[in-house]
């Protein structure tokens, strides 16, 4: 969640159809981190979040141009924090690699790769994580913490 509290909705010993692809739903373990993605500036220089909403915190918001957006919605540092301790527990229960990209760019060969991934590794149209995430610091945090 925004504060870093974790809820399990699924055990991950079975699987989901949340890609809506058998292999690669039967090879995940899906973690999802609430954000509000991308805001768009309107003509009265406010930021409106998808929803149409005003997003009223100017500090949260970073300006990067990426897939078709410019800004977007800082994840916290209590959100690290808690996708870290809950990525080294996983990493170490079902003995996944603690690899990770340090980047959020589609990877086109993905079929030996054995560790973490984020979705938008995955296809061109998803934009989850965003460039919001400190996707370098992220890496090297969890890679620190190898024990396999």
């Amino acid at each position: 969640s925004e504060n870093g509290e974790i809820f399990n909705h699924f055990d991950p010993e079975f699987q989901s159809s949340f890609f809506n692809d058998k292999y690669l739903d039967s090879k995940s373990i899906i973690i999802l981190i609430e954000n509000m993605g991308w805001v768009e500036k309107d003509e009265k220089n406010r930021f409106i979040t998808i929803y149409g909403d005003i997003y009223g915190n100017l500090d949260n918001v970073m300006a990067k141009r990426w897939r078709d957006h410019e800004f977007w919605v800082k994840y916290n540092e209590k959100q690290v924090t808690a996708a870290l301790d809950l990525i080294n527990y996983l990493t170490d229960e079902f003995y996944i690699p603690k690899t990770i990209f340090g980047h959020n760019t589609k990877i086109d060969d993905l079929a030996d790769y054995q560790g973490v991934l984020y979705k938008s590794n995955l296809e061109k149209h998803y934009n989850d994580l965003t460039p919001a995430w400190d996707f370098k610091t992220f890496k090297e945090n969890l890679e620190k913490k190898h024990i396999l």
